[in-house]
């Protein structure tokens, strides 16, 4: 067991709203389960993005010829260039997305995605990606209402090794209360205990302590906070 983000741990704090894990490209993610608690809903205008993700590291097994890109179940309050969005100001509506602005590969570039669906403020959105064959499959269930949306995309063979809780904020809108994920476990092909250490957060962000399995193949977080920059914490760490 790992410290917890207000005990000591040395993960390094940089920037606002986000926790990051690193595993190594010796090995590669094989899943990552979260749960994401719909915040409360910010004021109307601006764009605001919520995910947990996953994306490749430059020297990560098959990186080219896709290059960067991210696989993320994307909360969006606002505009989004999303498949099949409502592009409001009402409601959090959310899906699964595969999003690729850096690289120039045929078939991999741009924003890709599966249906969506409007939730509710409280809601626990219960986040499941896996790994099968070449293929990522990402899955979203409101445990409160039971409905679903899923997205399957084929990567080829890249490796993924860098987990990414983000609040993405591209016009500068914040949160007006904590981005609260619980439950998380990251899993990866091949023993890892090193990645249970978060390798980045947020100035304000809190992780509780990270446990690995006995095998190396799983780390598992109780709860992870993302608060924005100038955003007061609107819940206790523990």
């Amino acid at each position: 067991m790992g410290p917890a983000s207000d005990a000591g741990s040395k993960t390094r704090a940089s920037g606002y709203g986000g926790i990051q894990f690193t595993t190594s490209t010796k090995t590669h993610i094989t899943s990552l389960e979260t749960t994401l608690v719909v915040p409360a809903k910010p004021t109307p205008g601006g764009t605001l993005f919520l995910w947990p993700g996953l994306e490749p590291l430059n020297g990560s097994a098959n990186y080219n010829p896709i290059g960067t890109g991210v696989l993320q179940p994307v909360l969006t309050w606002g505009g989004t260039c999303a498949p099949n969005a409502p592009n409001n100001y009402a409601d959090w509506w959310i899906s699964a997305q595969y999003v690729n602005t850096l690289g120039s590969a045929s078939g991999f570039t741009g924003c890709k995605g599966g249906p969506g669906m409007t939730v509710s403020v409280g809601d626990n959105l219960h986040i499941l990606m896996t790994l099968n064959g070449t293929t990522w499959s990402q899955s979203v269930t409101d445990d409160k209402t039971g409905k679903n949306v899923s997205f399957d995309f084929d990567l080829k063979g890249q490796a993924q090794n860098w987990v990414i809780f983000s609040i993405e904020a591209p016009t500068g809108k914040q949160p007006v209360s904590d981005i609260v994920f619980t439950s998380t476990v990251v899993t990866t092909a091949d023993s890892d205990p090193a990645a249970c250490t978060p390798s980045v957060r947020g100035t304000n962000d809190y992780f509780s302590a990270p446990r690995s399995s006995a095998d190396g193949l799983h780390c598992c977080v109780s709860k992870l906070i993302l608060r924005g920059q100038g955003v007061p914490a609107s819940g206790p760490n523990n």
